[in-house]
């Protein structure tokens, strides 16, 4: 048995079935594994369409920076699903992992309804996050950071008890899964501003629609928080500072206490995975970038050539609701090579030769590679080129 398996078995076939999450299952695991979720430290969660990552690595960062220990659960992972749970910023150890591993499938095998019920199944995230906040009571960590998975109330982060709520951008995704428009998606995700645990919701500006979910917190007397604007200097880097800005200031009231950290320092020393990764094999650089739309891949393209020069070839992989005709003029007299994911669904219809192993080795392809995709995609290849989870920390150094 794989030491992923435990995280990861039955769920697959539960939505074959057409079953959905049963995010009741999450807090029965957590009583099974003797968590107590009314205990845990001062807790922050993420949610948004995009730019989760970013601000809940900036969130983590900043509250390391106050001398304490913070426990991190995010997802998906690049290189290895140690990954999903980091303390003060860099994945959890082998170690560490093999144990977790072990204490959830001696609960699962134990009690085996655990993972799927009548009415639904416990999802790889929300197995996570009970580890997550498994691991944090263990350590008695000083503050815990959850990142959502598709949605909010639809997923297992409805159980937790937080503080601060943060939310990226919202806009339509994941229709008919978690709403049927955008307005019913932002719904999901930030009415958990409702919980009696929480104190303030922290956002950037939405749009009109996202906004009427934000409007009847607000209505209702919660207190909900605009980002202020960041002394950042938006479009500096490919993937901008905003959403580093909203965990930084997120953190900040869940502390309750200003941190040494400036926000510039901050920004600064975030290394996130597949943001322009440069990783140098064999006197060639490949640039690895998880940027997938139009918009992303432009930026990131143009950020590269002006910090660090031009590229021989530009190897992309996109899901099958972009235009690869669109991407090809935008991008143009740029050289592009298609390529393809091991995971079928993030595969565009036409033919695609390359695979992550085949790019990393493809000197054809010149000395400068710009390699971009689905996070599926950006992982495969961060594999090929053997980055080691322990190589993936969110931030420069200790502090």
């Amino acid at each position: 048995m794989s030491e992923d398996d435990p995280f990861f078995v039955g769920h697959l076939d539960a939505r074959a079935k057409g079953l959905s999450r049963d995010v009741r299952l999450f807090r029965t695991l957590c009583e099974s594994l003797s968590v107590d979720l009314d205990r845990l430290p001062p807790t922050m969660l993420v949610v948004g369409s995009k730019g989760k990552g970013t601000c809940t690595a900036a969130a983590s960062q900043y509250l390391a920076s106050l001398n304490g220990t913070v426990v991190t659960a995010s997802s998906p992972h690049y290189v290895s699903a140690r990954e999903r749970l980091r303390v003060n910023g860099a994945a959890i150890d082998q170690s560490t992992y093999s144990k977790l591993s072990e204490q959830l499938n001696f609960v699962l095998k134990k009690s085996p309804h655990l993972l799927c019920s009548p009415h639904g199944y416990l999802s790889p995230v929300g197995r996570f996050l009970a580890m997550a906040c498994f691991l944090a009571q263990e350590i008695e960590a000083d503050f815990l950071v959850a990142e959502a998975g598709m949605g909010g109330w639809s997923d297992e982060v409805s159980e937790l008890h937080f503080e601060v709520l943060a939310a990226t951008s919202i806009f339509e995704e994941h229709v008919g899964l978690i709403g049927d428009n955008v307005r019913e998606i932002a719904a999901n995700k930030v009415y958990l501003g409702f919980s009696q645990s929480t104190k303030v919701v922290v956002t950037l500006q939405q749009n009109q629609e996202a906004e009427k979910a934000f409007d009847l917190l607000r209505e209702s007397g919660r207190q909900v928080v605009y980002l202020p604007e960041s002394q950042l200097q938006v479009g500096s880097d490919p993937y901008g500072p905003l959403n580093a800005s909203l965990g930084y200031h997120s953190a900040r009231l869940l502390a309750g206490e200003a941190g040494n950290i400036t926000e510039e320092e901050l920004w600064r020393r975030l290394r996130l995975p597949a943001r322009n990764q440069l990783v140098e094999l064999d006197n060639r650089q490949i640039i690895v970038s998880s940027a997938a739309t139009l918009s992303g891949l432009r930026r990131c393209l143009e950020h590269e050539i002006l910090n660090r020069g031009p590229v021989d070839s530009l190897v992309l992989c996109i899901p099958d609701n972009r235009d690869p005709d669109e991407i090809s003029k935008a991008l143009a007299p740029n050289r592009i090579v298609w390529a393809h994911s091991n995971n079928p669904k993030f595969n565009h219809r036409r033919t695609r030769p390359l695979g992550g192993a085949e790019i990393v080795h493809s000197k054809s392809l010149g000395n400068r590679v710009f390699v971009s995709g689905v996070i599926g995609f950006a992982g495969e290849v961060l594999q090929a080129l053997s980055v080691s989870p322990d190589d993936l920390r969110w931030w420069a150094q200790e502090y």
